[in-house]
């Protein structure tokens, strides 16, 4: 299976999203509603606009779009921030495989392979935990502007639910990361930046040829071999 914009792609079938998760077979040539609820009306979810309290019944689709969903033989995985589910390949009968402290409910990218599941992020604030005022409890809050963005990835296996960041950088300016793919037990991916601020390049619309040699001299990319048995990067 290839994950790509949390979307999933085999020989058979395709799980497409952004709002609801569709599933597209190669057999029929169609695509319909991932839902096996016969006399379902795929009504969408309707929230009070206060409390987020759930104000209508709704299809299960909806439930499940918005984030890579892992379709297995007997079973089914997918993220709902800040949750990783098990649950059947219909998406219900759900049991949580570990829950997320990271206070970075923006995901670039999600990959699943045979026993763990990859999360990409990128973090452009100071990231620290505060007492929430009204409640007491403890909380993720968003504080300064970061000079040079964070990115990473966490790993979590899927039967033990062990969750360990794999990778993180904020050496340079402007990082992205690209690219999450598997191949033969190894996760390969590509980090992108520039040793100087964006805006210290020359201006692309007043010197295009002036813009092409700064991107040559500043311009850095990197890519990264994980040894997904071993847990080990290169």
């Amino acid at each position: 299976v290839i994950y790509l914009n949390k979307n999933a792609y085999s020989e058979k079938y395709a799980l497409l999203y952004p709002n609801a998760l569709s599933i597209f077979t190669v057999e029929s040539g169609k695509s319909m509603k991932y839902c096996f609820d016969p006399g379902c009306e795929h009504i969408r979810p309707v929230r009070d606009d206060l409390t987020g309290e759930l104000l209508t019944k709704f299809c299960m689709a909806y439930d499940l779009g918005g984030k890579a969903f892992c379709l297995r033989d007997d079973c089914s995985y997918f993220c709902s921030f800040p949750i990783l589910y098990r649950a059947d390949k219909e998406g219900a009968n759900r049991r949580i495989v570990a829950e997320l402290d990271l206070g970075l409910p923006f995901c670039n990218e999600e990959l699943y392979t045979e026993d763990s599941y990859f999360r990409l992020y990128t973090c452009n604030e100071e990231l620290i935990k505060v007492i929430d005022a009204d409640t007491g409890e403890e909380r993720w809050a968003f504080r300064k502007q970061l000079d040079k963005r964070k990115v990473g990835i966490f790993r979590i296996g899927l039967e033990n639910g062990k969750i360990e960041e794999i990778f993180s950088a904020d050496d340079l300016y402007d990082l992205s990361v690209l690219n999450l793919a598997e191949y033969n037990d190894h996760l390969y991916f590509t980090c992108i930046g520039l040793d100087i601020p964006f805006d210290q390049l020359p201006n692309i619309t007043e010197d295009w040829e002036a813009y092409v040699q700064a991107q040559k001299e500043h311009d850095f990319t990197r890519v990264y071999d994980y040894d997904i048995a071993n847990s080990k990067l290169n």
